[in-house]
């Protein structure tokens, strides 16, 4: 059957290779920052693109952490060739997105995402971490401890963007445009949120 194929590929983009694709851009973008080498520059770049056309949740992640690697070039906390992968993954990725804007039609009106309360922010958190009580404890208690940790020392590290400002700045966003942008048509459905899994994990 050639729809099941289809939906069997559709789901292996948007969602196998969307975690897959995010832990390889964590890991280079932490790397080059590190090592500096061309190669992990390069990859980096090939790995945003492609995390980009996975899911609208993966071009999101690509421009918050986008966002934030522009932040710490600004405050030298990172080299600025470091800004140079996400605006080649959103250059590429424009045309795509302007083609599919115009020639996608969605009747937001029924659709089926209803508008999220402010629970709904810590249900999806929640189902990330598979509902365990003993994962969102020790999440939480890890989150706290790092903002004990930039107050203290007055300084962000690359590791705090990275695993705790990148993905609730994603979560936040969605909430914000899904309660009060668009919310006809919002997106906020926790498994969406797959992007942000290998983040909360580590």
């Amino acid at each position: 059957s050639t729809t099941i194929y289809n939906r069997m590929a559709l789901s292996l983009r948007a969602y196998s290779l969307l975690f897959c694709l995010t832990v390889w851009v964590m890991y280079y973008w932490l790397k080059y920052q590190t090592d500096k080498r061309k190669f992990d520059f390069a990859v980096l770049t090939v790995l945003t693109i492609l995390l980009v056309y996975t899911h609208y949740f993966g071009t999101l992640y690509v421009a918050v952490l986008g966002i934030f690697s522009i932040v710490l070039a600004v405050l030298k906390k990172a080299d600025k060739k470091l800004i140079i992968p996400f605006v080649i993954a959103g250059a590429t990725f424009l045309p795509w997105f302007m083609k599919t804007m115009v020639l996608t039609s969605v009747d937001m009106l029924s659709f089926w995402i209803a508008p999220p309360a402010l629970s709904d922010v810590f249900s999806a958190v929640g189902f990330l971490l598979s509902s365990s009580y003993i994962l969102c404890v020790l999440y939480g208690t890890g989150c706290i401890c790092v903002l004990i940790g930039i107050q203290k020392k007055r300084s962000i590290k690359k590791e705090d963007v990275l695993y705790l400002f990148v993905p609730w700045a994603v979560v936040i966003l969605i909430f914000i445009y899904s309660r009060y942008i668009n919310p006809a048509g919002g997106l906020f459905e926790p498994r969406y949120f797959m992007v942000l899994l290998p983040s909360l994990l580590i």
